[in-house]
């Protein structure tokens, strides 16, 4: 893995941390190790404390998404689901995960790569979000 890469992805980590007025969670990283299938890093981050709250969700964003350029994004998407949650819900214990657990396929209209048609990466990618979502239901 290159260096700069890695920089890069850990300062979008540390960025997306400082979201929510800092009640965000730090729940996966795990650095690229430049495998097939293992190039990018991945990362989940919570709006909310996942071992406290009455509710968890997750969100999963697709194709074209990684740790280094969408985290941050999809942590703020999270922070305002949590807040709209809270807001129309009776509990305030709410918690909203941004997991990018796997290496997202390109947008094929980008580069006409179409991996994201490939089934064997879908499955790799449920199971590790499988692996992820009985975590947090025995946390």
């Amino acid at each position: 893995m290159k260096t700069n890469q890695a920089y890069q992805e850990l300062s979008a980590i540390e960025r997306s941390l400082t979201k929510n007025n800092g009640d965000t969670q730090l729940l996966v990283y795990e650095p690229a190790t430049g495998e097939k299938g293992h190039e990018k890093a991945r990362a989940a981050i919570s709006a909310g404390n996942v071992d406290t709250a009455d509710h968890v969700a997750t969100y999963v964003p697709g194709m074209g998404t990684s740790v280094k350029d969408s985290m941050e994004g999809n942590v703020n998407a999270v922070t305002n689901l949590k807040n709209a949650a809270m807001a129309e819900g009776q509990s305030k214990k709410v918690a909203v995960v941004a997991w990018i657990g796997y290496d997202a396929p390109p947008d094929p209209k980008n580069n006409h790569d179409y991996s994201v048609l490939d089934l064997n990466k879908a499955k790799s990618g449920g199971e590790s979000l499988a692996r992820f979502e009985e975590g947090i239901r025995g946390s």
